[in-house]
């Protein structure tokens, strides 16, 4: 709710006319609830990989990964040494890259120009997801855009290139993969159950980043959804 009160007190003071507003992850909470609240602001709505339910316990699903011994892939010291050389290693691994500037305002960075300590504290994030609430969108009263990045194999739920070591981890892995891929469709369902005509876009061979991985389809997704809403 605050979040949400954060994003409303700033359309007031740009004086920003029936925006449509676009959130990444976490910020499906804000989404929902300005809309929830205040359709009658908003223009419409778009879910950037933001419409999972957040108050689903992932736990047992982890706690499989951790023990099959699958694990993604992290940078080694040479990986850290500068922004640049961080950046190489983002494409290596995941298929694409931070901006520059994004990773020099999560990370500082050393004297010697390579990446420092991850500047937000965990309590942050802690105290974002103590006030989650199971998403509720009957009360949405604009139209929804909403991207889902679904895994294409099992791998991808380890790290867009991982190769598996043994059949023992294949096998709990795909077991965790059945397991997403059947939470991600009681989520699309779940929005499109709510919202009159809202678009479910699926994105493949993307990352939860979908707006970087995938930002050509996104853009073209995104200005079609833009350029069909009905005109004040």
């Amino acid at each position: 709710q605050r979040l949400a009160d954060d994003v409303l007190q700033v359309l007031d003071s740009l004086q920003l006319v029936k925006p449509v507003l676009a959130g990444h992850s976490m910020a499906g909470g804000e989404l929902s609830t300005l809309g929830a609240q205040h359709s009658d602001r908003l223009a419409g709505l778009v879910y950037l990989d933001a419409a999972r339910n957040p108050t689903r316990d992932y736990s047992e699903l982890r706690n499989k990964l951790a023990a099959s011994g699958a694990k993604a892939p992290s940078p080694s010291p040479a990986d850290n040494k500068s922004f640049p050389a961080y950046r190489d290693w983002q494409m290596r691994t995941m298929g694409f890259a931070f901006p520059e500037s994004e990773l020099r305002n999560e990370f500082d960075s050393n004297p010697d120009g390579s990446i420092g300590r991850y500047r937000t504290a965990s309590s942050v994030f802690e105290a974002i997801g103590a006030g989650v609430q199971k998403r509720n969108y009957a009360k949405i009263r604009v139209p929804v855009l909403a991207f889902f990045a679904i895994p294409s194999s099992a791998e991808e739920n380890v790290s867009r290139k991982y190769q598996f070591k043994n059949a023992q981890e294949r096998a709990a892995v795909e077991e965790v993969h059945t397991a997403v891929l059947n939470y991600i469709q009681m989520d699309e369902r779940s929005i499109q159950s709510c919202v009159a005509g809202a678009r479910v876009v699926e994105l493949r061979r993307t990352d939860h980043y979908v707006f970087i991985a995938s930002e050509a389809e996104v853009l073209r997704e995104l200005r079609a959804f833009v350029a069909g809403l009905p005109r004040p």
